[in-house]
């Protein structure tokens, strides 16, 4: 295959907003997996984009 892999769902803003509920609750990673029904790194991935999207928006820079 050539080019990029096919990407998974979008991911919308309601479920952005409970993934970081969820995250604040400390619930567990595979839990939230399942309830998002995303995979377990689909969830990491998106929390460390959220994170650094956050320091951007306060002004500062996120380290690469």
């Amino acid at each position: 295959m050539i080019g990029p892999r096919p990407a998974g769902q979008r991911w919308m803003p309601a479920e952005d907003a409970q993934l970081l509920a969820l995250l604040d609750s400390k619930t567990d990673r595979a839990l939230i997996a399942r309830k998002l029904n995303r995979t377990e790194s689909a969830i990491a991935k998106r929390r460390s984009i959220l994170s650094k999207r956050k320091l951007v928006e306060i002004g500062l820079k996120a380290k690469k």
